[in-house]
């Protein structure tokens, strides 16, 4: 009887632990990619996406850690911070000096001034995104100057 008696209080224990449906533990994680493999179901659900830093509306797994029923609970849950987005570099003269591998067209000219002080003159161009224009750096004064197409062709007369 005590057998009985203590098998039947363990079952009424248990049945009365509320039980967990498939995904609902799920924990919901924002920085997770969405995702549909691996899964039984696939839905058209709000998730949360790094890159543009909003919800958006896509198919992803049903029970996936980003995967929210409602822009709502997306938005409530993946509050999203205003990031600065970074400054594209200044490319001029000194820049394209340190990326001289991506210009098109470099030379060393020498000369002397009427001092006799020998001058050197790094001339590049054709550099990417910069294809108009030309650069001088003088080795001497180690001065960066950029030149207007015309201009840098006239000096050279």
């Amino acid at each position: 009887m005590h057998w009985f008696y203590v098998t039947l209080v363990v079952l009424v224990t248990f049945s009365s632990i509320p039980q967990c449906t498939y995904g609902a533990a799920t924990k919901k994680n924002c920085s997770e990619p969405r995702s549909v493999e691996g899964c039984s179901i696939i839905r058209l659900m709000w998730s949360f996406d790094m890159d543009t830093n909003k919800c958006e509306r896509h198919f992803v797994c049903s029970n996936h850690a980003n995967a929210f029923q409602s822009e709502l609970e997306c938005k409530n849950t993946c509050r999203t911070v205003p990031t600065r987005k970074p400054k594209p570099p200044q490319r001029d003269c000194t820049y394209w000096l340190l990326h001289l591998n991506q210009c098109a067209w470099s030379t060393l000219m020498q000369y002397f001034d009427q001092q006799r002080t020998l001058h050197k003159i790094l001339w590049f161009t054709g550099c990417k995104g910069s294809e108009n224009k030309w650069y001088s750096y003088s080795l001497y004064s180690r001065n960066c100057k950029e030149h207007a197409f015309c201009n840098a062709y006239n000096n050279l007369l």
